[in-house]
């Protein structure tokens, strides 16, 4: 595997070239001075591709320069383990280092806190940690931190939605200070991915033990800022980490992110130059930002897919031929069109172009689903759902556009063959809290 010789100044480059839109897409330690992202957004139906950023003053790579950046809503928390949402995400990834990160353009794996990494068979991976690297508390990052935080990712008190990708480690071995083993129960081809995820997120072994999950709330990392405050409502401020690990960054000395719930009130901030950038805006504000002299607008393929979710504990969603039906009665290209236009691509696979295990409707027996009403009323009827309606169900969605918009279209859609859908709109934050427990809604 690669050792941080060879991806050192990748990775400086890479932190200038990018700035964090959704969740996992990069960082902000230098976003400053870099070259244009040109590829076109595509994969899920979604218009989170987009990123605004306006070139406002104190643009020097060498410190002295502070960056606003407007977010759609109040974030989870500040945790890793919660970070699984583009409002969460963009800030904690600043916060917290991982041991491997993720190269651009083609995504592949490279050193972060680990500087290289081996696979010795299907279920044993070894980790190599940087030495010296100094964490938010003050102290030196060893095994004890990575497997700290790991177990506390998954415990119950964390309640973390990405739990489950630590799910396949049987035991975590300290070789020495600076050398991990993780051994798998079974072999996972996903788990090699998983160490450059937020799931991984390291903070100090110390500051677990003091305060547990309320590290969420006061965070101490590994990143390239660290915490300075929050104020409920209002913006997350992030500071310049002066004893990083990696050279001369980050190139901001601070980081403000500004929670602005309206897309028009971040559209008006970046226009007026309150903002320096800004988390999603819908599709039809773009045309409105490439003609804003100081603002450039950059997009990049997305990792986001975007779908409804079913709860399978539920009837009549406990019968396959009645998912099968709704994905019939969907017609992903119409909504596709609608929400996002050129800026996305209806999904056939839950994994986006641009990664590992994408498939095509070339790659499927059956073709993927195509729109089909007529078929997914025969479906419905096969399955005992004659009456009026069939039956009716509650879908679960946010005020942001690119998933309240599907919501109303799907209401149309399934309507058309019977289904009677209510659409119950909450915050991000309380959908997220029940996404992953039993509920009697469907979200999307």
């Amino acid at each position: 595997m690669p050792d941080d010789t060879e991806v050192g100044s990748e990775r400086r480059r890479r932190f200038l070239k990018y700035l964090t839109a959704t969740a996992g897409a990069g960082s902000l330690a230098g976003c400053f001075g870099g070259e244009e992202a040109g590829t076109p957004t595509s994969g899920g139906a979604t218009d989170q591709g987009g990123q605004t950023d306006s070139g406002q003053d104190g643009s020097s790579e060498s410190g002295g320069a502070s960056f606003t950046y407007a977010l759609g809503s109040q974030p989870v928390n500040l945790s890793w383990w919660k970070a699984y949402d583009d409002i969460t995400n963009p800030i904690t990834v600043h916060l917290y280092d991982t041991l491997l990160e993720f190269n651009r353009p083609d995504m592949e794996l490279t050193p972060a806190l680990a500087k290289d990494w081996t696979i010795d068979d299907p279920t044993h991976y070894v980790y190599n940690l940087r030495e010296g690297v100094t964490l938010h508390n003050g102290d030196e990052m060893t095994v004890d931190d990575v497997v700290a935080s790991a177990n506390l990712t998954t415990s119950s008190e964390a309640s973390s939605p990405l739990a489950w990708m630590l799910s396949s480690v049987d035991s975590y071995n300290k070789v020495d200070d600076y050398t991990l083993e993780i051994v798998l129960s079974e072999p996972d081809a996903t788990f090699q991915y998983v160490p450059a995820t937020q799931a991984m997120g390291i903070a100090p072994k110390a500051a677990i033990d003091e305060k547990g999950t309320d590290l969420g709330q006061e965070p101490v990392g590994s990143g390239p800022f660290k915490f300075e405050n929050w104020q409920s409502g209002s913006q997350v401020t992030l500071s310049r980490f002066e004893e990083y690990w990696d050279d001369d960054l980050p190139n901001l000395d601070e980081v403000t992110f500004q929670i602005v719930p309206g897309g028009t009130g971040r559209l008006t901030g970046l226009r007026q130059g309150d903002f320096h950038g800004s988390h999603s805006l819908s599709t039809d504000q773009y045309s409105v930002v490439e003609q804003m002299q100081n603002v450039d607008l950059h997009r990049t393929t997305s990792f986001q897919t975007t779908f409804q979710v079913m709860n399978l504990e539920m009837e009549p969603f406990d019968n396959p031929t009645v998912r099968r039906a709704i994905n019939f009665a969907t017609d992903t290209k119409a909504i596709t069109e609608s929400v996002v236009g050129k800026y996305g691509t209806p999904a056939i696979s839950m994994l986006p172009e641009n990664m590992f295990g994408h498939v095509t409707p070339d790659d499927l027996e059956y073709g993927g689903y195509q729109y089909d009403p007529d078929r997914a009323r025969s479906m419905l009827d096969e399955a005992g759902l004659t009456g009026d309606p069939r039956f009716e169900f509650t879908l679960m969605t946010t005020n942001a556009t690119f998933l309240r918009k599907p919501s109303i279209i799907m209401q149309e859609q399934l309507g058309e063959v019977g289904i009677k859908v209510n659409i119950n709109q909450v915050e991000q934050s309380k959908m997220l809290s029940v996404s992953r427990a039993p509920s009697t809604s469907i979200r999307v």
